[in-house]
């Protein structure tokens, strides 16, 4: 009876054990922990088809500004093809993100990097300074933008990266094996900090606010990898679809992933196919942000949105001399600048000369007064 007893206490501990270990969570933390060290290169090749509306209301603009959209490259056609190579570098420290754009019917060969560190997003821009004589001069510039985690999962901005709506089907759980659960932006720049996660199942419930607007399946047969997600946003619809995998290291790894977007605009499908998986070397951000550049700094302020800034308030400009400032460096810059409240730490940056008006008045009606007092 007791030998009974021993023997199925054992089986159930062993099966909490197997169900812990085999839980979508556990292979979510293993994978991730695996690829924080890893490079991703992947090919992607997009093509967007802008609708027929759109395309009827640019045959009614002007002659000019027709002209104008088709020299910039901008809705001269209602197809746009691009080929392009994304890398991701992914460290403990920074994670680095490289998009190559290869060819392309619609804007020029061109490489953008954004810097991926804990708690922001480095946006690095090239661009060009054209002289009444000789070739145009390439000009670096920095814009650093507050993430809630790592950068990582908080998406990429579509206003701010430069490259359009293409940059929405870049999705970390699918092409950097980040953990899904920790995921604060799976389109872009949309509402990072009101998302959440459900596990049900094999599935993940995306939350927007109290608003269920998403799915993830997951694939038991390659440990609880994404194998696809849909969202949709009112009118809009994102699909991700893993179509083929492969084994690195003894870790499933989507090796072909499809990306669709719906709208009343445009619609928009792009494939990512994965070149390599190698050893991350370390990133040396001096490569790609040399001392000088200059930076615009948007950590202190308290809401940035996707779309050009209204004002310069909060907005610390200085230039990069090898390392980012921290917060509290920031404000005492912005301070010193002028635009921003005093820090914690007391410094008077007005003159008591501003209050002698009233200190004079009130002198002399306490004069005035205690004088009427004595009479």
């Amino acid at each position: 009876m007791r030998r009974h007893v021993l023997v199925n206490w054992l089986q159930w501990v062993l099966g909490l054990l197997v169900v812990g270990y085999s839980s979508p969570e556990h292979f979510f933390a293993e994978r991730e922990e695996w690829s924080m060290s890893k490079t991703f290169k992947w090919k992607v090749s997009t093509e967007l088809v802008w609708s027929s509306s759109v395309m009827q209301e640019v045959r009614q603009l002007p002659a000019e500004v027709q002209t104008q959209l088709s020299q910039q490259g901008r809705l001269s056609s209602s197809i746009r093809k691009t080929g392009a190579y994304m890398i991701i570098h992914r460290s403990d420290s920074v994670d680095l993100f490289e998009y190559q754009i290869i060819n392309s019917t619609y804007q020029k060969a061109q490489n953008f990097y954004f810097l991926c560190g804990k708690n922001f997003v480095v946006l690095i821009q090239n661009f060009e300074i054209r002289y009444s004589e000789g070739e145009p001069t390439i000009q670096k510039q920095a814009i650093i933008l507050p993430t809630i985690d790592k950068a990582i999962y908080s998406g990429f901005p579509t206003y701010f990266s430069g490259i359009g709506s293409e940059i929405n089907s870049y999705h970390p759980a699918f092409h950097a094996l980040a953990n899904p659960l920790k995921v604060q932006a799976p389109i872009g720049w949309m509402g990072y900090d009101q998302i959440r996660w459900k596990i049900e199942n094999n599935k993940l419930l995306l939350y927007l606010e109290k608003d269920k607007v998403g799915t993830m399946q997951l694939s038991a047969k390659h440990d609880y990898a994404p194998l696809e997600l849909v969202i949709h946003l009112a009118k809009h619809m994102y699909t991700w679809k893993t179509k083929r995998w492969r084994q690195i290291d003894g870790h499933w790894v989507p090796s072909l992933v499809e990306y669709q977007y719906f709208g009343s605009n445009f619609i928009q499908k792009t494939n990512f196919e994965l070149v390599s998986v190698e050893p991350s070397a370390p990133v040396d951000v001096a490569q790609f942000l040399p001392h000088g550049v200059p930076i615009s700094d948007f950590r202190l302020k308290a809401t940035v949105t996707d779309s050009p800034p209204r004002s310069a308030e909060d907005i610390v400009n200085y230039r990069y001399t090898g390392r980012f400032l921290t917060v509290e460096e920031l404000k005492r810059l912005a301070y010193q600048q002028g635009n921003l409240v005093p820090p914690e730490t007391p410094r008077r940056r007005y003159s008591l000369w501003l209050f002698a008006p009233a200190i004079l008045f009130f002198l002399a009606a306490a004069y005035l007064y205690f004088k009427n007092r004595r009479q």
